[in-house]
């Protein structure tokens, strides 16, 4: 499976969207629909062309585009009243089709689900999910083959602090037959505070609160129900919680690289189940800072970040 990945420092939160945008297409997902919160309006291709405001900009109150992953999956992103607000709905296999889109207004989906914000397509309100303009890095990357990974984090210039996670999670179900592999998540409240017992503390979510973990529940048919599924240890009988300083391997003196596993605990209600193990994330061995680099199979091919490590390119990340 090939894998991208880049990394920007950009002026505005629609500028880094815009370089995400442009990653996913360089990765073969195509954008099916799209407006620039102006007067330009798309319902068959992208009429974006970059993140600054004006014609045919991200950076425009309510410009949005939908985003084919693959596998049936689309993401309809939607900027908010400012660079640091956004609205994503997720769609696992209708497609967005429906509604009435113009350059302001996206479409709907049968099936969808709002996976971060809140409001109406008429009247939107995004969460504030990054944090301060120009004061942040950020890096990310995905799957050039379906079924898509894909991550992308932010952290604060000149310093190791998380600030932002948004991430889809291909999983190793628990229940073979489960149609729905996926975890969605986010992290991030346009401060600069995600640390590994933030990710942890998902005791409730909604998609205006962080951290937010989407995923359906197992099912052999078309998954309908979605379900608040943390990522924590292998268990659905406590408060999910992260693994500490888990060491390196006694005879490689490399990280002993643990997979989170997604689970809803009893300590959520119900339905209590263990949804999958991640193939995207494996927590660090040791106590690393953000933007060290693992070399597991080939050199610096996973970097760190709040005890997570995700795949990547080997290239050196700028704090």
């Amino acid at each position: 499976m090939a894998y991208v990945a880049s990394s920007a420092a950009p002026g505005t939160g629609a500028a880094v969207f815009y370089s995400v945008l442009a990653l996913w297409i360089s990765a073969g997902c195509t954008v099916s629909k799209s407006g620039d919160g102006l007067s330009l309006f798309s319902n068959t291709t992208n009429i974006l062309t970059s993140g600054a405001s004006g014609v045919g900009g991200l950076g425009n109150s309510r410009a949005w585009f939908v985003i084919q992953l693959g596998g049936g999956e689309e993401w309809c992103v939607q900027r908010g009243s400012s660079n640091q607000a956004w609205r994503i709905k997720v769609s696992r296999a209708a497609g967005f089709t429906g509604g009435s889109p113009s350059a302001t207004q996206v479409p709907t989906a049968t099936d969808e689900q709002v996976f971060m914000g809140s409001g109406t397509d008429a009247s939107p309100t995004g969460y504030t999910f990054l944090y301060t303009d120009g004061l942040y890095y950020s890096t990310f990357g995905i799957d050039t083959t379906a079924p898509r990974r894909l991550w992308w984090e932010c952290h604060v210039v000149a310093g190791s602090t998380l600030c932002s996670l948004l991430f889809r999670d291909v999983l190793v179900p628990t229940e073979p037959s489960d149609a729905d592999v996926f975890i969605r998540g986010f992290a991030g409240s346009g401060v600069s505070n995600i640390s590994a017992s933030t990710l942890a503390s998902a005791a409730t979510g909604t998609p205006t609160s962080a951290p937010y973990y989407m995923g359906y529940v197992p099912t052999a048919g078309t998954p309908t129900t979605v379900t608040h599924i943390p990522m924590t240890q292998d268990s659905v009988t406590s408060t999910p919680t992260f693994p500490g300083n888990t060491g390196t391997l006694l005879i490689s003196g490399k990280d002993l690289l643990l997979a989170p596993r997604y689970q809803r605990a009893s300590s959520l209600g119900a339905p209590v189940l263990l949804k999958g193990d991640s193939t995207l994330f494996a927590f660090c061995g040791a106590n690393r800072g953000n933007g060290d680099l693992l070399s597991v199979a080939s050199a610096g091919d996973r970097v760190c970040f709040s005890l997570l490590t995700m795949p990547w390119n080997n290239t050196v990340v700028v704090l």
